[in-house]
């Protein structure tokens, strides 16, 4: 019998994983778990952060999915808790995308998306943590997403995730 499979992110916030991540769902019909969209409807609901309703909301819901054991992407970068994912993992099957781009690309990104607040220091904070995660893990990284092939990433990473998909079910 097959494992389950899961497609994970590597990456800095703001450096889209939410575009492929869509993109990969739409095109595959593969549900999207999404730590920020928990996030924002937390804070549309009590109209302020609540990192304790949040993990009440969370929790449960990716419980409920994990034993589905249905096949899905997890819109969240698993940098800063990989150990912690790959243990929460380890009845699937996993393809780790890793957003690999310079500290000027991502700054670009950010700019062109207008956030207004929110980013500062979170931005080297993060780029930091992704640095440090491919220190540890890169081998463990099935894509690599970079300055060069960034503006082919959606095309790329569905052609890889088809390729790893489709390939793991024929075998």
């Amino acid at each position: 019998m097959n494992k389950p499979k899961v497609i994970l992110f590597a990456c800095p916030m703001w450096s889209s994983k939410f575009a492929i991540a869509h993109n990969i769902g739409w095109n595959l019909n593969l549900p999207i778990f999404s730590r920020d969209a928990i996030r924002n409807e937390v804070k549309e609901d009590l109209l302020h952060w609540d990192a304790q309703e949040f993990e009440n909301r969370y929790e449960p819901r990716f419980k409920k999915l994990l034993d589905a054991k249905i096949d899905f992407i997890l819109d969240a970068s698993i940098d800063r808790k990989y150990d912690e994912y790959m243990d929460i993992l380890k009845e699937y099957d996993r393809f780790i995308i890793s957003i690999d781009i310079s500290k000027e690309h991502l700054e670009k990104i950010v700019n062109a998306k207008e956030y207004i607040t929110g980013v500062g220091s979170r931005l080297d904070k993060n780029y930091e943590d992704h640095k440090e995660f491919l220190k540890e893990h890169m081998d463990d990284v099935d894509l690599h997403i970079t300055d060069e092939n960034f503006k082919d990433r959606l095309n790329l990473t569905l052609d890889e995730i088809k390729e790893w998909f489709y390939g793991a079910i024929n075998s």
